[in-house]
């Protein structure tokens, strides 16, 4: 597929995790109606969590706009319309990722990427890596919190990581060669990362994540039997989905529009 080039670029690093959802609940989380969508995977649905790092992002020619911000995304890959465009049905291309909920730390981009892009973005003061303590005694790997709230995410790694299902970058860099929506779902958008000479880490551990987070997608986690937690601090409650994949440091990329659509 041909490509324009979006000014927007800079560097990722990131936590790339999936779990696997069973199809009729991943299909709860795409938007309405859902009738219009089908999935991949007739067995199970990965459901994949971004938890990174933006460096150095904005326009490259304007170097002034350039920052760094924590980023945080809940999306489902391998989706696609019932109905396509003619010639579309056996293509690879006709696959997108849907991008459920996105988390940044930037007041400026997650005002406009509504705007742009169609994406649910939400601004929380705090999300990104670190060791951050909570209740006096755990701490977490990544983070996501608004205030000194209940974590609306956390991620804690395990020491030594169990099974990973995917052990090296090759299904992490064919996912993200599908173009992306949002809840509008007429615009499309792409990243083009650069993999070349990238070490990657296998990690697993355990996403934490607030019902009141993206209640629809939360309460799927717990109908497929992942364990539901109330906080002792607050009536929060939040679902603990296990989670595996890899963590890659300093990724370059940059955001494309693609020149045809699919639907």
């Amino acid at each position: 597929m041909d490509y324009v080039q979006h000014p927007i670029a800079g560097e990722y690093s990131v936590y790339l995790l999936q779990t696997i959802l069973p199809p009729s609940l991943a299909m709860t989380l795409l938007p309405t109606p859902t009738s219009q969508w089908t999935l991949g995977d007739a067995v199970g649905t990965p459901v994949v969590f971004e938890l990174g790092q933006q460096y150095n992002c904005g326009a490259r020619s304007l170097p002034f706009s350039k920052v760094s911000f924590g980023e945080a995304k809940l999306q489902i890959p391998y989706v696609r319309r019932r109905e396509l465009k003619e010639g579309a049905l056996d293509t690879t291309d006709a696959w997108v990722t849907y991008k459920k909920r996105i988390w940044m730390d930037n007041r400026l981009f997650a005002t406009s990427t509504p705007v742009m892009y169609g994406l649910s973005t939400q601004y929380c003061s705090r999300v990104g890596f670190g060791m951050e303590a909570l209740d006096g005694q755990h701490y977490a790997d990544y983070i996501v919190r608004q205030g000194d709230e209940v974590p609306l995410l956390l991620f804690k790694r395990d020491v030594t990581p169990r099974f990973v299902r995917d052990t090296d970058a090759s299904y992490w860099e064919m996912l993200g060669k599908h173009d992306w929506i949002g809840d509008r779902t007429s615009t499309f958008a792409a990243h083009v990362f650069d993999w070349q000479g990238r070490q990657v880490e296998k990690v697993s551990g355990v996403i934490h994540l607030r019902l009141e987070a993206v209640e629809d997608a939360a309460r799927a986690f717990g109908d497929a039997g992942f364990k539901v937690n109330r906080s002792t601090r607050s009536e929060e409650e939040t679902v603990e989905i296990p989670v595996d994949g890899i963590l890659v440091q300093r990724l370059p990329h940059k955001m494309t529009r693609p020149q045809m659509t699919y639907w």
